[in-house]
């Protein structure tokens, strides 16, 4: 009673700053010291607010309304803990206080409570709530049950000394069903067969008394031990011999020279594909990173196209920030790669394999992954050259490499239209789409500061495994006979894409046309006309068995300008 809420004395603030604790008043500063003093949390309410002067440790109705200390309102379940006076909650117990009872600088009286709770319990309401604080982690990792009486006496009296009063009630502890301490048999011969070592019976016993376990019952070969009760982790044999190496020193176990094991080696499909993939990328210089596959929505507020509906959201956040399993690869890789530049990591060339996910009504999907991500300089400046940076191409080669490497050659091109990429384009096999590439929106990297551009590709791995299993890679020897190349310049209307260009020369071209490659575009209004584009394309004809003849040539070549002309309209430039 009559206490005096003021700033703690320097030694209690400064003990305080030290370990990043921030000062407040001397009853918080208190109950703060003591937590790290003894591993015991406290908990001080203002006692003119406890409503009837009586204390109530109950669980509330599900549903109830609860606002706590930070002002959010909670509703809580039939499960949480409470401590509560005669009008309703005042505290999560163990967890979180209540804005309504806590000390404040008009505090004349306070009522402290030191407790013991169930650290199964806490842990469960501190998830459902997302309230990590200092006094639930202490508690759900077990304090010591036989202090709180010690605890309570010495908080009280640092009070009574630092905030003046008085002591104005006896102590009251109520503690119905005391714990009874772990009950464990510990073998010397299973101790020295885990550990390696041929310990000496006075050491283990001495190791023990050290560690407060204490010892029941001995025989020649075991030891019948209780645990202390504030070790609520070691509750087996296994928990006693780590404690004993654990002092007796790992430094100590002799090596004997020699190891044997049995050499099993298995491998599957998917850790072939993934390894190929890995090799390749690597050798063009990028780098694999792991990234966390929970993320923020925060990040897709800005963009309405997408659906919140189909997040998947954990139910127990242990942050509330990262608050669904992420339904793209691109937000966790942006995260990587702003991390890279805010370190003066301008170049960054990354590929990740994760999983994405995504609910329907009330089906979940899970996706394996593959994504892509390039930014800064492809190439450094030298007297030889100026300095290139990645572009939409760089990112098209990569996917095209991905996909052959799984035997995956023929595809089917659509330009992409997504709020995610300013330009791309998506890849379809049999009408299904095996990825997608282009260039990330601005919009988007402006959310992680990143002033430079980002390409990104996204692979259905999945579906690249699917479709590599179908596929059988043949050695083709290099041919006897010569390749034979014919260019081609074609004006056709701005509209036409190079893609089209390929597929109308796959159908018409005959099985002799190898390859065939776009190496310059032309325009000009007063040259081509309005909406006119030239495109040069090169041919490659090649026959494995015989060389092939001009005239043969000429006639591929012939078939391939009738259809250029018929079908995109195009004018064969001479």
């Amino acid at each position: 009673s009559n206490v005096n809420i003021k700033p703690s004395p320097n030694w209690l603030q400064n003990k305080l700053k030290a370990i990043g604790v921030k000062p407040i008043n001397t009853i918080v500063d208190i109950t703060n010291f003591i937590n790290h003093e003894y591993g015991q949390p406290l908990h001080a309410f203002d006692y003119d607010k406890i409503v009837g002067e009586s204390i109530v440790v109950q669980h509330l109705p599900e549903g109830t309304s609860f606002t706590s200390l930070d002002g959010v309102e909670r509703t809580l379940s039939n499960e949480d803990l409470m401590i509560c006076d005669q009008n309703g909650g005042m505290c999560i117990a163990g967890v979180y206080g209540g804005l309504h009872s806590g000390v404040t600088d008009e505090t004349k009286s306070i009522f402290l409570e030191s407790a013991y709770f169930d650290p199964s319990t806490i842990r469960r309401t501190e998830l459902r709530h997302n309230l990590r604080t200092d006094a639930a982690a202490k508690f759900e990792k077990g304090v010591d049950p036989t202090k709180q009486v010690e605890v309570l006496q010495r908080a009280a009296l640092l009070i009574k000394e630092l905030a003046g009063g008085t002591i104005s009630s006896k102590l009251i502890d109520i503690y119905p069903t005391p714990l009874q301490p772990a009950s464990i048999q510990l073998s010397y011969k299973r101790l020295n067969q885990l550990t390696g070592v041929q310990f000496n019976v006075k050491t283990v016993k001495q190791i023990l008394a050290l560690l407060d376990f204490k010892i029941v019952e001995e025989t020649d070969q075991e030891l019948s031990l209780q645990a202390p009760l504030y070790r609520a982790d070691v509750t087996r044999e296994a928990d006693v011999i780590e404690e004993v190496l654990r002092i007796y020193g790992f430094n100590h176990v002799p090596l004997s020279g020699s190891t044997s094991f049995t050499l099993n080696y298995t491998t599957n499909h998917e850790e072939e594909v993934r390894n190929q993939l890995a090799n390749h990328l690597v050798g063009k210089g990028l780098q694999e990173i792991i990234t966390n596959s929970i993320s923020r929505s925060s990040y897709y507020n800005h963009f309405p196209e997408i659906n919140e509906k189909e997040f998947v959201k954990p139910i127990n956040s242990l942050n509330s920030q990262l608050n669904v399993m992420r339904p793209d690869m691109l937000m966790t890789g942006l995260e990587a790669i702003a991390y890279n530049l805010n370190r003066n990591m301008n170049n960054c060339q990354f590929f990740d394999f994760g999983k994405t996910y995504a609910k329907d009504k009330e089906q979940f999907s899970e996706q394996n992954q593959f994504a892509i991500y390039l930014t800064g300089k492809r190439e450094e400046a030298s007297w030889l050259q100026q300095s290139k940076n990645f572009d939409f191409y760089d990112c098209k080669q990569l996917v095209q490499e991905v996909l052959n490497s799984a035997g995956i050659t023929e595809w089917k091109e659509q330009e992409l239209k997504h709020v995610f990429w300013q330009e791309g384009l998506s890849y379809l096999v049999n009408e299904r789409e095996i990825a997608k590439f282009g260039t990330v929106h601005p919009k988007l990297l402006q959310q992680f500061d990143i002033d430079q551009s980002v390409e990104f590709a996204k692979i259905h791995f999945d579906y690249l495994l699917e479709l590599s299993t179908q596929k059988t890679k043949q050695f083709q020897p290099i041919s006897k006979y010569p390749v034979i190349e014919r260019d081609l310049a074609l004006v056709i209307d701005s509209s036409v894409n190079y893609q089209q260009i390929k597929e109308i020369a796959h159908k018409k071209g005959g099985k002799f046309l190898q390859s065939m490659n776009l190496f310059d575009v032309f325009t000009s209004e007063e040259k081509l006309g309005k909406n006119k584009k030239s495109y040069a394309v090169s041919f490659t004809f090649e026959n494995k068995e015989k060389t092939l003849t001009n005239e043969q040539i000429d006639q591929q070549m012939n078939q391939l300008m009738k259809a250029f002309t018929s079908e995109l309209n195009a004018e064969i430039r001479s």
